[in-house]
Parts: structure tokens; C-alpha cells; sequence
């Protein structure tokens, strides 16, 4: 259990880095107006905020320090 803790910390430690390095985006479509068979449709890009990434290495590092000092 302790050395699969250790490896989801090593995961989401690069996870957060790779996210505060370079922030992920994604895009996402919404139906703005639908009239019979016409819809017209609006694409907008959106980034995931840069706390995420902080969290994510924060959470990480705990459980890497979690799962490397119950092996001792």
C-alpha cells in the first residue's frame, strides 16, 4: 500500500509540474440559437486554472513523504 502511495504521489507531483509549466486547455461547444433545422453553435477554448497544477503537486508531495516514511 505504501509504495502504491508513493507512486500516485510521483504522478501527480509531474502532473501538477507538466500543468504549471504549461496549462492544459480544452475546448467546449454551446448551442447559441436553434431554429428549425439552422443551429448555430459557439466554440470557445478554455484553460484549467493554474491552481489545480498547485494542488495536484501539493497533494502529491504529501503522499510521496507519506508513503516513502511509513516503509522505514
Amino acid at each position: 500500500m505504501t509504495r502504491t502511495m508513493a507512486i500516485v504521489g510521483a504522478l501527480l507531483v509531474a502532473a501538477g509540474l507538466y500543468q504549471l509549466i504549461k496549462p492544459l486547455s480544452y475546448s467546449s461547444e454551446q448551442s447559441v440559437v436553434k431554429f428549425g433545422g439552422f443551429e448555430a453553435q459557439v466554440r470557445s477554448e478554455k484553460t484549467v486554472p493554474p491552481w489545480v497544477g498547485g494542488v495536484a503537486l501539493g497533494a502529491g508531495c504529501v503522499l510521496v513523504v507519506i508513503g516513502l516514511a511509513k516503509k522505514r
